[in-house]
């Protein structure tokens, strides 16, 4: 978790004012974080999910009950605000168009359904792949 941390700080520093790179940037995090979210699934037997809501996106965990819980009061699955008009434009789990507020969820398992999802910032986009051993690609 420490090497993780250290990761996203690096990451999470933007000296450059393009699109492109704050883009980038932005999804090299989030690789980051999804890759944790499905160690942290295998490890502790519980699903965890990811979800983006307009502005922000957060982490969930299933509780004992089968019951999605937001992960508030942890430093690196905590709720965060995308930047300033970057925005989610699309996302496709296992090749099926996600509908609003659908959730990327990680199975105990450690097989999860692959995803696609693009983020936007004025033109440019970048776009993220995940196959269903969790490898994380950004394009």
């Amino acid at each position: 978790m420490f090497i993780i941390g250290i990761a996203l700080s690096m990451v999470s520093v933007n000296f450059s004012g393009d699109p492109r790179q704050t883009l980038k940037t932005e999804a090299e995090h989030l690789s980051l974080l999804l890759q944790q979210a499905r160690d942290d699934a295998i490890t502790s037997g519980a699903a965890m999910a990811w979800r983006s809501e307009s502005n922000v996106h957060a982490f969930f965990q299933m509780d004992a009950k089968g019951q999605w819980q937001a992960m508030q009061n942890d430093e690196h699955f905590r709720a965060r605000q995308w930047p300033p008009h970057v925005a989610l434009t699309s996302m496709r789990i296992n090749g099926v168009k996600a509908g609003p507020n659908e959730a990327l969820v990680f199975s105990p398992s450690g097989f999860n359904l692959p995803f696609t999802m693009t983020l936007a910032l004025n033109d440019a986009r970048v776009a993220m792949s995940g196959d269903a051993l969790g490898r994380i690609r950004i394009e």
